[in-house]
């Protein structure tokens, strides 16, 4: 068993390095890992820069670099399921508080609006920054991530209109008619001619489509349009 000196550490790291191998943290495992097999595989009468570079291959498929990438894919992977799962939790949340600010008006209790508006502002101030980092984060098509930037402003200008609503506050009804519009006349066709060329489930993609729209429009219809439009 040989053992390796600071200059033999230090010419692996420099290469380890020169292989495009970046994070800190990566360098010290490979280093770690080389200098284990080098000290334990490698004779006493044999070249070490020979050696090293016949042990090299063992490392990657093609280059040492894809380690690097496949480590940061890794990592991207873990932060979004991270990132999802608070989603959720938030979501969850944000729904129970929904759902009892609205019984809570519907029987005229105290505490109604306050309810309502904590759960859309976990919404605004949680829910839409988680799924817009997310969203950047994850490896997904320009096409979905504007998709998805696109339904996350239009949630945001809803629960900004509801918020406002509650509070009755000025604008709350063009806030809320301006998302029901994007929702109905931008995101719903652009979603429906961009699934039906990526998927091949046309038939999901269409009740997608018509639950989206149909969506939008049961909204549109409990609006007052009566009512001054900047109230």
């Amino acid at each position: 068993m040989v053992s390796l000196t600071d200059e033999q550490v230090d010419f692996i790291r420099k290469e380890i390095e020169s292989h495009g191998i970046s994070l800190p943290d990566l360098q010290a495992n490979l280093i770690d890992h080389m200098c284990t097999i080098i000290e334990n595989e490698m004779s006493d009468n044999e070249d070490f820069h020979s050696f090293f570079y016949s042990i090299l291959p063992r490392f990657f498929h093609d280059n040492l670099h894809e380690i690097e990438m496949e480590t940061i894919q890794f990592i991207h992977q873990q932060k979004f399921k991270h990132m999802k799962k608070s989603l959720n939790y938030v979501l969850a949340f944000s729904s129970i508080l929904l759902v009892t600010g609205s019984i809570f008006k519907i029987f005229h209790l105290a505490g109604a609006a306050m309810l309502i508006v904590s759960s859309l502002a976990l919404v605004l101030f949680a829910a839409v920054p988680l799924a817009l980092i997310g969203m950047h984060n994850h490896p997904i098509s320009k096409t979905q991530k504007s998709l998805s930037a696109l339904i996350s402003l239009i949630v945001l200008l809803f629960a900004c209109g509801g918020v406002f609503k509650v509070q009755h506050w000025p604008f709350a009804n063009i806030l809320m008619l301006s998302s029901v519009g994007l929702l109905c006349l931008v995101y719903v066709p652009v979603y429906f001619v961009q699934q039906r060329k990526t998927s091949s489930d046309t038939w999901t993609v269409g009740i997608n489509s018509f639950l989206f729209l149909l969506t939008g429009i049961t909204i549109f219809l409990l609006f007052d349009l009566r009512a001054p439009l900047f109230k």
